[in-house]
């Protein structure tokens, strides 16, 4: 005994709503391989910024260095001038040179401090930064095996989903079939609405006693309100 229509329009409401969720599963795939190539490049770019801060660190305390040995001579030299100026204006001005030179000298040998300081504690985070970035990609890369083999183990079922669907539509009568798919073409999968009792599953409209006995005979009824193609449940 043939399926009647009622049977046909479920089996293809179900089957088109499981195309449609199992093609969406297969987009939202890439998606997720982005979410974890992102976590990988922030791991980079976290241990990138954190060595390219040591790098200016170090030159930035070298630099400061350079200027400090500069200073130090200048108050050597300011020191020896001290012995041999001939009046009182000289000398005060020598010793504001120095004062200024040891107030210079003082903050540069501060600024060196911390800039090494700082350079050992990111020094110190380094190995734990390269961890997070080689533990990143190794998650990464067993993701990626997984997407695939996800991915061609959906794209087998939507295959099979799809030729089922093919399959169930050459059962509708040809009256049903153009119209069918027109609204399928437009809607997809909500294309169609089961009746409970007697009301529209999708939109809550209820359906008239000629509409029912319409679906009792196989024929083809829309939901005077969403437009959808109604059947009747098991």
């Amino acid at each position: 005994m043939p399926p009647t229509t009622a049977v046909i329009l479920r089996d293809l409401h179900r089957l088109r709503r499981h195309a449609k969720n199992l093609k969406d599963e297969i987009d939202r795939l890439p998606k997720m391989l982005q979410a974890q190539q992102g976590k990988v490049k922030r791991q980079e770019d976290a241990l990138k910024q954190t060595q390219e801060k040591i790098t200016k660190l170090k030159l930035a305390a070298k630099d400061k260095e350079g200027r400090l040995k500069q200073t130090h001579d200048n108050l050597a030299k300011y020191q020896k001038q001290l012995d041999t100026v001939a009046n009182k204006k000289e000398m005060d001005a020598l010793q504001v040179e120095l004062a200024h030179g040891k107030e210079s000298n003082r903050k540069l040998e501060e600024e060196i401090f911390a800039a090494m300081e700082e350079t050992e504690q990111l020094t110190a985070k380094l190995p734990e930064l390269n961890q997070a970035v080689a533990q990143a990609k190794s998650e990464l890369a067993n993701f990626d095996q997984i997407q695939q083999e996800k991915r061609a183990a959906l794209t087998g079922e939507l295959n099979k989903a799809e030729a089922e669907l093919k399959e169930v539509e050459t059962g509708l009568p040809e009256d049903l079939k153009a119209m069918y798919m027109r609204l399928v073409s437009q809607r997809g999968e909500d294309a169609m609405s089961e009746v409970n009792g007697r009301t529209c599953v999708a939109c809550y409209t209820e359906i008239t006693a000629q509409m029912y006995n319409n679906l009792l005979m196989g024929s083809y009824v829309p939901c005077r309100n969403c437009g959808r193609v109604l059947y009747l449940p098991e």
